[in-house]
């Protein structure tokens, strides 16, 4: 089954509607709203990419069948070789025209430092 990325992704983070926890990190609801496209929902990451540029962290994965993981390409060159445990912060995929609403959690030592968060897109080809 050959996937492509989507480029047609269009990202809303919702204010920053925070909410502070024990360990020093916030809460963001950032919302996700795919074009109108048809086929399969895409796989979606949402990753947290340290001041040189390199991954530090998977925030979020839309999409839960590990089967597919490796079609979102870049992120699974830092997914794949450590298999860090994602389980808490999958959810399903998001279709064409659909939007959905995430939950991240970033220390607040990441805030202002130099951090950004990277969006990656999968999605099958038909």
């Amino acid at each position: 089954m050959k996937l492509k990325y989507i480029t047609l992704l269009s990202i809303l983070v919702l204010g920053l509607v925070s909410f502070t926890t024990l360990t020093e990190s916030t809460k963001y609801k950032c919302m996700i709203q795919m074009t109108n496209y048809t086929g399969e929902g895409a796989y979606i990451v949402i990753s947290l990419i340290n001041p040189e540029g390199a991954y530090e962290k998977t925030l979020y994965v839309k999409g839960d069948d590990d089967e597919w993981y490796n079609t979102v390409e870049e992120w699974w060159q830092f997914y794949g070789k450590k298999r860090h445990n994602i389980d808490a912060i999958t959810g399903a995929t998001v279709a064409g025209g659909e939007r959905a609403i995430e939950v991240i959690d970033i220390e607040d030592s990441k805030i202002d430092a130099g951090y950004s968060i990277r969006f990656e897109t999968a999605v099958e080809d038909d």
